[in-house]
């Protein structure tokens, strides 16, 4: 005769529990990753729309080092509309700095921008460098850069790049 313990009689309702437990616990998982795949497939079928950047140009391509500097533009999307509070980085092309970097700024309402610096001397050998914007786009638009502008900088004031 053969006689069953608590835990043969148990063991049975445990791993009951423990499956139910288990499958509970996928469903919850899968709920979550159909939401999450959900979200970020939304997310990439925005189609983002092109960009472009206007650098104005100066009246004049000398400046005195340590004075300031002034770039203006606009940023409006392909179709037109203007794309208000977007970044807006101006860059040489010698990178000094390092990033080539002088200044950042953002857009208006209207897609202006207005950013101000001080000139430095860029370029330590010809004091000729060429500028450019940048937009590095955002979640609605593409990246864009405007048409490069030579800018003279003359040492006036120990104002250089290092």
């Amino acid at each position: 005769m053969h006689y069953h313990s608590d835990l043969e009689i148990l063991l049975p309702d445990m791993f009951r529990v423990f499956f139910v437990k288990q499958i509970i616990f996928v469903i919850i998982i899968l709920v979550f990753f159909a939401f999450v795949i959900s979200e970020v497939s939304e997310s990439f079928g925005i189609e983002l729309q092109k960009s472009k950047l206007k650098l104005h140009k100066f009246t004049s391509h000398r400046f005195d080092g340590g004075q300031p500097i002034i770039f203006s533009g606009n940023l409006f999307s392909e179709s037109g509309n203007r794309i208000s509070n977007a970044e807006i980085i101006i860059k040489n092309d010698v990178n000094c700095p390092d990033d080539g970097i002088i200044a950042k700024g953002f857009t208006d309402k209207n897609g202006r921008y207005w950013i101000k610096t001080i000139a430095m001397v860029w370029n330590t050998k010809t004091n000729l460098v060429k500028i450019h914007a940048e937009f590095p786009g955002n979640e609605n638009f593409l990246p864009s850069i405007s048409e490069q502008q030579i800018v003279v900088v003359s040492p006036r004031q120990e104002v250089i790049c290092e």
